[in-house]
């Protein structure tokens, strides 16, 4: 997370979930530029990889209101546990560790594995890349509006605009949103949550790295939760939901204007999540998890939360307030 007054107060340090989904799959639909294996199994089992990509933000849907809220600004406040300790300063470790239990086999398909490790790693591409700069442009807003809600404001209103100006339309009040959304195999109100196999991978890597897990019901409850969430979003109501308007008001501050281009943003943290992307096949091509191995895949995806990998200068000033709306 970004190391700032206003960050430390941010609910998570992520970009919207909308926009993790839209650029997996954005990745997925151009497999040449990503490794065969991976992006394979981004198309047979896109539903992990969606998983992956959400799993961070997942803990929040665990109450789907309160999710839902945080999700397009409209409050603020801590993270639970889960979702701290995976937006935490050790998300690589929990990639190797996950890694090493997909190699083996024992748990999950090497397909399965390898959807929900690649959505994961695109996750954490895209924080380090887009997440300063949300933190920047919500430092104008936090002397009017919530810091905690600010940053959000910004993530939500940027990924809107992203996703309008990419598939012509924000997709709030279109059904198809919550097969979009969809992180299980089954459709419908995903009762039995998710796989056994990829429910254990994410605990036991989790216990490796943090010494503790959720139980499987919990997590079924926050797919669930999120699954109401899509649900909310796609119908009728979605666009008054997600203030799809108040978004297009701001396009000039937060999106491409002085000081922002956020298109060219997002292209350069495809780019970085690409090159995770390669080093992470290299990984499992080889199987090998001893210290040496880590050590290589470490110098090339650095250990540490959203501000540990580097992340891209994007917006530099000039950006305007955000109002209450």
């Amino acid at each position: 997370m970004v190391k700032s007054g206003l960050a430390a107060a941010t609910l998570s340090p992520l970009a919207s979930p909308l926009l993790h989904l839209a650029a997996l799959e954005k990745l997925a639909r151009e497999p040449s530029a990503l490794p065969e294996p991976l992006a394979r199994s981004l198309v047979a089992d896109a539903e992990y990889g969606r998983f992956g990509v959400l799993l961070p933000d997942l803990p929040a849907f665990e109450n789907t209101g309160a999710g839902l809220c945080a999700m397009v600004g409209l409050r603020g406040g801590p993270l639970p546990l889960f979702g701290r300790l995976l937006h935490g300063p050790r998300p690589m470790a929990f990639l190797l560790k996950a890694a090493e239990l997909v190699a083996r086999g024992a748990l999950v398909g090497r397909s399965a594995g390898q959807a929900l490790l690649s959505g994961y790693l695109v996750h954490v591409a895209l924080d380090r890349a887009l997440d300063p700069q949300a933190a920047r442009l919500a430092e104008r807003a936090a002397a009017r509006v919530n810091p905690e809600r600010a940053v959000r404001r910004v993530e939500w209103f940027q990924a809107l605009l992203w996703l309008r100006e990419r598939f012509g339309r924000a997709a709030l009040g279109d059904p198809e949103l919550v097969q979009w959304m969809r992180v299980a195999k089954r459709k419908g109100m995903p009762w039995a949550g998710v796989g056994g196999g990829i429910f254990e991978v994410t605990r036991l890597s989790l216990l490796e790295v943090y010494a503790q897990a959720p139980r499987k019901g919990q997590v079924d409850g926050w797919v669930r939760g999120l699954f109401l969430a899509s649900r909310l979003l796609a119908s009728p109501a979605g666009p008054r939901l997600g203030r799809a308007d108040a978004a297009e008001a701001e396009r000039s501050a937060l999106y491409l204007g002085p000081g922002v281009d956020f298109p060219t943003a997002v292209e350069r943290a495809l780019d970085l999540a690409r090159q995770y992307l390669a080093r992470l096949d290299q990984l499992l091509a080889r199987g090998d998890f001893g210290p040496r191995a880590r050590g290589r895949f470490l110098s090339e995806v650095p250990e540490g939360d959203a501000s540990g990998g580097a992340p891209l200068e994007i917006a530099r000033g000039g950006a305007g307030p955000i109002t209450d709306r």
